[in-house]
């Protein structure tokens, strides 16, 4: 159900594209053109095939083709960086402790 097909129209003599809306039986189902009309078929006897949806490849190859990294991943990668910085104001505060010690040692030993 879904599926894309053309279908033979012996009376225009040229291809109608439609969709299967719906299966009734084992090889009867309900067609609804792309201009609009609807009916219900029986496969065995008309000429018909199979069409690939271009519209839904499309969009599934162009995502495929970009990955988009997964939530989780972009949190680790957020926790990591946070936790980066975290360690630079560390190492940056004992820096300042220790050489504002070193300044006062010279300050008050000279």
């Amino acid at each position: 159900m879904g599926r894309k097909l053309r279908i033979w129209d012996k009376d225009e003599a040229r291809w109608q594209a439609g969709k299967v809306t719906a299966e009734k039986a084992a090889g009867l189902v309900r067609v609804c053109y792309d201009s609009g009309e609807e009916e219900e078929l029986e496969l065995g006897s008309a000429k018909y095939e199979w069409v690939e949806d271009t519209k839904s490849t499309t969009a599934k190859d162009a995502n495929s083709t970009k990955k988009k990294p997964a939530k989780r991943a972009v949190r680790i990668e957020a926790h990591l960086f946070f936790t980066f910085l975290s360690v630079l104001f560390f190492i940056e505060s004992i820096y300042v402790q220790i050489f504002s010690s070193a300044a006062l040692i010279c300050l008050f030993s000279a």
